[in-house]
């Protein structure tokens, strides 16, 4: 890992903005569990591309890693407002409970699952 930062560092000297070489460096801190390196990368990157799902995944595993819940509620709040789904209400839940939205967690559950008694994804 050290040999291919040590050559995406130089090529990002040479060019910053090259978006395409920020996102292999930051795939490549993800994959190896380096969040906090990872940050600058992803967010410089969800900047210019909001609606990447890899970059809104990317900076949900590094708030929670950060336990980061308020960063994290936005970003899964703004998933919510946008495709309501089951999958997006339990990425939603833990932020909110995290940051003491209790009462609103309940709410958003106890109505969701009044609309989708049948879901049974």
């Amino acid at each position: 890992m050290k040999e291919a930062l040590f050559f995406y560092e130089k090529i990002l000297k040479a060019n910053p903005d090259d978006a395409y070489m920020k996102r292999s460096v930051a795939e490549l801190l993800l994959e190896n569990g380096e969040y906090r390196l990872a940050k600058p990368f992803v967010q410089s990157l969800f900047r210019e591309s909001p609606n990447d799902s890899f970059l809104r995944d990317s900076l949900e595993k590094i708030f929670k890693s950060e336990n980061d819940w308020d960063n994290l509620l936005t970003l899964t709040w703004e998933d919510w407002t946008i495709l309501p789904s089951r999958d997006n209400l339990l990425r939603l839940l833990e932020p909110l409970e995290k940051s003491g939205h209790w009462q609103k967690s309940a709410e958003l559950l106890i109505g969701f699952l009044q609309e989708n008694p049948f879901d049974n994804e």
